[in-house]
């Protein structure tokens, strides 16, 4: 009986083994060689559009190309997503989540912020923007900006003598050759009613000439009695890129402001204090609706 039972398992035995034997061989013949696949995508520069929230390069702090890695500055870099998240419409705007800057005005006709408690001053592309004081100086409208950027601390040595708490750097949109065209139409309080649009491309089918026109339209009242916040602008730019290491880019823009009964200062008493006639209303204007008014208009032309 013995005997009998040995010679039934000898069989299943050896099949096993015959069967552990060819998996892998089965294995290996089942074996797919893919073709390889290159994806060649550029990377980010200190200029260009910077995919979400955090960029990695900036020529600010050192006026090259540079990842900030590698910069020994304090650097905050606002991009185009943060701006269009927070729909962010002034200078004053973009820097309120930046470390070391204080910006806190209702005023529309101007730039009103300190950086580590001085003014700082605003470049506009590496190029430092008049402004004698900040209702005259030369504004900077967010919606053609790709980035701003705000530089803390002294940098006499690359952008001369400046205010010691650092200095603004709007960086202007360019062409791209991948240009998403977008159009925007916005509406808010106040009877706030804004349009705007971002549309260019290629020019030739080599991508050797490319084209950008950057606009907006706004009509606007405002919290103060007869005041306004109208603006037009408007921001044509042209490349050319006759080599792989030469670009040519030419900007112009134009920008006029309405802003109608200028604001004036309110007295202690009645807005903080007690006052036995009452209290004085925040948007109450003082001035003279028909004399008052506030209209600039602004150009520029340059090249990168």
């Amino acid at each position: 009986m013995p005997d009998h039972h040995l010679s039934l398992r000898a069989p299943s035995l050896l099949a096993a083994a015959l069967l552990a034997c060819q998996g892998p061989a089965l294995a290996q013949d089942a074996v797919v060689q893919l073709p390889t696949l290159t994806i060649d995508t550029p990377g980010e520069s200190a200029r260009g559009p910077v995919p979400g929230y955090v960029a990695h390069r900036s020529a600010t702090g050192t006026k090259t190309d540079t990842p900030l890695l590698e910069t020994p500055q304090s650097i905050s870099v606002i991009t185009r997503d943060q701006l269009e998240t927070q729909n962010v419409r002034t200078v004053n705007e973009a820097l309120r989540y930046s470390p070391g800057a204080f910006a806190g005005s209702f005023d529309s006709r101007g730039e009103y912020f300190s950086v580590r408690g001085f003014t700082a001053d605003i470049y506009l592309d590496g190029l430092r923007i008049p402004a004698p004081v900040p209702a005259y100086s030369f504004r900077i409208e967010p919606s053609g900006m790709e980035r701003i950027e705000l530089l803390r601390g002294s940098n006499s040595g690359l952008y001369g003598q400046a205010n010691l708490g650092g200095i603004v750097n709007a960086v202007s949109k360019v062409p791209q050759a991948d240009q998403v065209n977008q159009v925007a139409l916005q509406g808010g309080s106040f009877n706030r009613i804004q349009g705007s649009f971002d549309l260019g491309g290629r020019l030739n089918p080599d991508g050797s000439l490319l084209w950008r026109l950057n606009g907006l339209v706004r009509d606007a009242d405002s919290f103060v009695d007869g005041g306004r916040d109208n603006r037009i602008y408007l921001a044509p730019s042209l490349t050319w890129r006759p080599g792989a290491d030469t670009t040519l880019t030419v900007l112009a823009s134009y920008l006029r402001d309405d802003s109608g009964v200028t604001g004036q200062w309110l007295p202690p008493q009645g807005t903080v204090l007690a006052n036995p006639n009452g209290r004085i209303r925040v948007g109450r204007a003082t001035g003279e609706p028909a004399w008052d008014h506030y209209r600039k208009s602004q150009y520029s032309i340059g090249t990168l």
